[in-house]
């Protein structure tokens, strides 16, 4: 059986390796100056001088995080942009649209889980608790897929939020082998918008609105992967309202935002860039 059956998603995603942010950096200024359409990974894995598996998980963390294109491990827009301004991922900006991206793309099987059923259901979990939580997927995977990855995958991603650069977010906090909600840093108005812009084109296309309640509440929404409380969330709306490109709609029984035009998630971001002190 394959690792990742298709449209199944993918549940193999860190094999046991840290999100290191430093390779990531190092991967994206090998291929954000050149104009090939394609990369082969073996090229990758020589210029990173990792191992193939090392190498490997590295290009997963940067697609997932929509840095890199599928398969041809080409820069995306985005992935260009950060490299240009905030190239080892230290804005807080930067690594809150790239948890989003990243646990917001149901096909990323244990991150998707983590953002929309553990944190949010749990609050308060284990390692052994998370891995509980993917026992749905076990019948797309062979057994001893499954068996290898149901505690290793949890547990590394777990390790970003509390030892790596996600843990600038303030999303976890540990005690013990518990792990449970932290105070969360506030998201910046603009990486909310180039969310909510995101989450419009991967999940709801073709929308042109989108209610207040559905960016709190809806999986994979905002409000959701982020744990944005409704006091915040509305707050940056108020402040955004002013932004060309978007209006609040709060009146009689709408309770909504209107995407006025076709600003994509990454030109929201270089917006964020422009604009931080």
């Amino acid at each position: 059986m394959l690792e990742s059956p298709p449209n199944k998603g993918r549940f193999k995603l860190t094999n046991g390796y840290a999100i290191d942010f430093n390779n990531i950096a190092r991967l994206m200024d090998y291929i954000c100056p050149d104009n090939r359409t394609r990369f082969l990974q073996a090229e990758l894995t020589e210029a990173l001088g990792l191992s193939d598996a090392h190498s490997e998980a590295i290009f997963r963390f940067a697609e997932s995080m929509g840095l890199t294109q599928p398969k041809t491990s080409t820069p995306t827009m985005f992935g260009r942009l950060v490299t240009k301004e905030d190239k080892f991922f230290d804005d807080i900006g930067t690594l809150w649209f790239c948890h989003y991206v990243a646990a917001s793309n149901p096909q990323n099987i244990v991150w998707n889980c983590f953002a929309n059923k553990v944190i949010p259901v749990l609050q308060q979990f284990t390692i052994a608790q998370f891995s509980e939580a993917l026992e749905g997927y076990r019948p797309n995977f062979s057994a001893i897929f499954f068996n290898k990855f149901v505690i290793k995958e949890p547990k590394y991603l777990v390790k970003a939020y509390i030892d790596e650069n996600f843990a600038k977010l303030m999303l976890l906090r540990q005690e013990n082998d518990v792990y449970s909600l932290s105070y969360r840093e506030t998201i910046p108005p603009l990486v909310l918008l180039a969310c909510i812009a995101h989450f419009r084109d991967a999940l709801r296309p073709g929308d042109t609105s989108l209610s207040v309640s559905d960016l709190l509440n809806a999986p994979n929404s905002p409000g959701v992967v982020c744990q944005i409380p409704e006091d915040r969330l509305r707050s940056a709306l108020e402040e955004l309202k002013t932004q060309p490109g978007i209006s609040l709609e709060s009146r009689a029984d709408l309770d909504q935002i209107r995407l006025t035009d076709n600003t994509q998630n990454y030109q929201w971001m270089e917006r964020y860039y422009e604009r931080r002190g």
